[in-house]
């Protein structure tokens, strides 16, 4: 037989295993060991159970493939494939996915049932009815046996132990879980007694607190006429009856810290309100004074003697008002008296006559001169028209004719109706055309 190298035979193994489909893409399934994450991003560990344990290498190009956070000691399944690092003939899981054990489709599960109830608006704040400011009972849905009970019960009797507390109790984790919360929900919802009601339960792994991921529970939370404060877990754990509740507490003792004001407190907030109940008795008092005042005033304004004393201010006043009038319409009567004396003075019959005389004369002086002006016109007319007379006498020994103040010539000058005047050589007359004639 003949000798190999070591290095060829590493070379074989790895192609062996590369090339084997089975070990291409394997799910296994361990505990998380000897977890570290160096510089370059890439995390190692090793995935063991009680018989064996096998080296993993999770690339950071790979990390953006696993959706949940993962620690030393969690029982996870790893999906990868196998192969050898030749150098050392060591056979490394090459990590493709992680889930937690059990946890993968329940979470898958979660976060599809937070979606539709969100869609569906059940996480809305304007459902959240407010938490009451003064609680006298509250009911407590969780475990009998738990330590919830214990810090709630601690809680409330050191901030005010007169507030009553009833446990409906239930169980919180396995299978029966989701059924028995619903069942002591429904049971605290029945006694009207409750001011607010507190559901929840302590720690644990995401698949203990799987009860409260359930949708009927949280529907029923949603439904709820009584306000509910869900305390599920640790503060960084989350459940549906978290997002659906009125109230998310981190804690369950942080729960009853937010139900139940301390007793010390609602004392001085009750002192608070007495003096500011009594400040605005006083206040209402002292305005009720002040109208009470106003209203004396009025009715002392509004008495019969002040009402007398008023009528006979009135009937004084209107008196010098009367006088007035009377003294101004007497002044006005013996102006007007002094106008009219005048003006039958300066319109009497006699001034009238010489005002008519007057007009006479200075209508007769135009009279005159008008005559005069218009003789001396028609003077002018004839003396113009003077230097044709030898002709026309010639022409017309008997008259001749005018018309408008011009001498007709002939025929032609003339129209029916036409107004003429003939001059004869003793006198003149008017004539009018009554026909003319070819």
């Amino acid at each position: 037989m003949k000798a190999i190298q070591v290095h060829e035979l590493t070379s074989y193994i790895k192609r062996t295993i590369d090339m084997d489909y089975f070990l291409s893409d394997i799910l296994v399934e361990g505990e998380i060991s000897n977890l570290k994450t160096y510089q370059s991003g890439h995390t190692y560990f090793s995935l063991k159970d009680q018989k064996a344990s096998i080296p993993c290498i999770l690339y950071r190009w790979e990390k953006s493939q696993v959706s949940i956070d993962f620690k030393e000691g969690d029982q996870v399944l790893v999906r990868g494939g196998i192969s050898v690092f030749e150098k050392e003939t060591r056979l490394t899981l090459y990590v493709k996915g992680i889930e937690k054990k059990g946890l993968g489709a329940l979470y898958k599960n979660y976060l599809a049932t937070k979606e539709r109830l969100s869609k569906e608006g059940l996480f809305d704040e304007k459902y959240k009815q407010k938490i009451p400011s003064f609680v006298r009972k509250i009911g407590v849905v969780t475990s009998r046996d738990g330590a919830v009970l214990r810090d709630i019960v601690h809680v409330l009797k050191r901030r005010n132990p007169d507030v009553s507390l009833v446990l409906y109790a239930s169980l919180v984790q396995g299978n029966l879980a989701v059924k028995s919360l619903r069942k002591s929900l429904k049971r605290a919802l029945e006694d009207e007694s409750l001011d607010l009601i507190i559901i929840g339960r302590g720690g644990g792994s995401f698949e203990d607190l799987v009860a409260f991921q359930d949708e009927d529970l949280a529907r029923d939370i949603f439904c709820a006429k009584i306000p509910i404060i869900s305390a599920v877990g640790h503060e960084t754990d989350y459940s549906i009856s978290d997002f659906v509740a009125d109230y998310r507490a981190p804690t369950p003792s942080a729960a009853a810290e937010i139900a139940v004001s301390k007793k010390a407190d609602l004392v001085q907030g009750l002192d608070l309100l007495r003096r500011q109940a009594q400040n605005r008795m006083t206040y209402l008092l002292d305005d009720e004074k002040s109208y009470l005042g106003q209203r004396k005033l009025q009715l002392d304004q509004y008495s019969p003697k002040a009402s007398l004393e008023r009528h006979r201010g009135t009937l004084n006043l209107n008196k010098l008002k009367l006088k007035n009038t009377m003294e101004s319409s007497l002044r006005k009567q013996v102006d007007r008296l002094g106008q009219t004396k005048l003006q039958l003075t300066f319109y009497g019959p006699k001034n009238r006559l010489d005002k008519e005389n007057k007009y006479l004369d200075s209508l007769e002086g135009k009279i005159r001169q008008g005559i005069l002006e218009s003789l001396q016109k028609r003077r002018a007319q004839l003396l113009e028209l003077g230097q044709d007379l030898e002709g026309v006498q010639r022409s017309f020994p008997y008259a001749f004719i005018m018309k408008n103040n011009r001498l007709v010539k002939g025929i032609g000058d003339l129209e029916n109706q036409d107004y003429v005047e003939l001059i004869l050589r003793d006198g003149s007359v008017g004539a009018r055309i009554e026909n003319k004639g070819d």
